[in-house]
């Protein structure tokens, strides 16, 4: 929490309060704060990751990324590489003296992020924050996350960070978005074959695709554009349009790979595409149907921004 504490980037439930009584727009808390001095962890070294890095990070990640025993990351090394290449992922590294890989934090910017009425050209999510047992409580976190803003250029837009949990300690931050996953699962070990004999098809054509995925994302509180490298992807049904994003993760223990339905055009169409879906493990932010079930809950904080209220649906985030 030592981060968060006394950071004037991070909201506070009075302020949250406050704003909401008042009607008040979302707002940046403070587009230029000071720079806070970094202390290293002794016996420790930061620094950015390369992508000939990436089969290591993925190795570290599949082993201390997720905390759920239900699922574990399973991030492709040539996606990271990728990532890291093109620079639409920042990674940082935390090694041991020897070399050993023991924390990571990475941001991916966002274009044209949308809270409420409130538009900004971009923003960033902060995703793959990992730190190995042997050697959290010692600083690393907030290590990396004061790196992470001493390093973004000011003013600081808002940023978005996941947590799979309702944390007791992050719950003293009012959170963007709050609520249960729902979970639908196909029976059975097939991976689907989704083709125009099943009428889904993924939507390549650019434009097609980035205007399917305004009209899904129309009533969205929080939502950006369409990273059309990214890892979101649109697809058509013989019922409406479905937005997709791959989770770069497998369930325990079978193996099935998992994505996120962030927003579709109706219970029909998220029907019609788990049918031939090519992930065969599907988490939502709602009951589409009677055949999801409850899984796990969420939480979406946002720092440097005030937002005076609280979402349970799922971001549509298109990165």
């Amino acid at each position: 929490m030592s981060f968060w504490k006394d950071n004037p980037c991070v909201p506070t439930w009075p302020a949250t309060a406050v704003a909401w009584w008042n009607g008040s727009p979302p707002r940046l808390l403070n587009p230029t704060p000071p720079q806070r001095s970094l202390a290293s962890v002794p016996g420790l070294n930061l620094a950015k990751a390369t992508a000939e890095q990436a089969p290591e990070v993925c190795e570290f990640l599949s082993r201390w990324f997720t905390t759920s025993v239900k699922a574990r990351c399973d991030l492709p090394a040539a996606t990271l590489a990728a990532w890291i290449t093109e620079g639409r992922l920042e990674l940082w590294l935390v090694r041991k003296s020897d070399g050993a890989l023991v924390a990571t934090l990475g941001r991916r910017w966002i274009q044209d992020a949308a809270i409420g009425q409130a538009r900004w050209p971009r923003a960033g999510i902060v995703e793959y924050f990992a730190v190995h047992p042997a050697v959290r409580h010692r600083g690393v976190g907030r290590w990396l996350l004061g790196t992470l803003q001493a390093s973004t250029v000011r003013p600081i837009p808002p940023h978005f960070i996941l947590w799979e949990s309702f944390s007791i300690g992050l719950s003293l931050i009012p959170p963007l978005a709050m609520g249960r996953y729902w979970i639908w699962q196909r029976q059975g070990q097939g991976q689907g074959q989704p083709d125009s004999k099943a009428n889904v098809k993924r939507v390549d054509e650019p434009q097609a695709a980035v205007a399917k995925w305004r009209s899904l994302t129309t009533t969205s509180f929080l939502h950006s554009a369409l990273d059309l490298s990214g890892s979101v992807s649109i697809w058509t049904t013989v019922a409406g349009d479905v937005a997709v994003q791959d989770l770069f993760h497998r369930s325990v223990p079978d193996g099935r790979r998992m994505a996120m339905i962030v927003a579709a055009s109706s219970p029909a169409a998220v029907t019609a595409f788990a049918a031939a879906s090519p992930w065969p493990l599907l988490l939502g932010d709602r009951e589409w149907t009677s055949e999801w079930s409850v899984d796990s809950v969420f939480q979406w904080i946002g720092y440097n921004v005030l937002a005076g209220t609280v979402t349970t649906s799922y971001p549509c985030f298109g990165f």
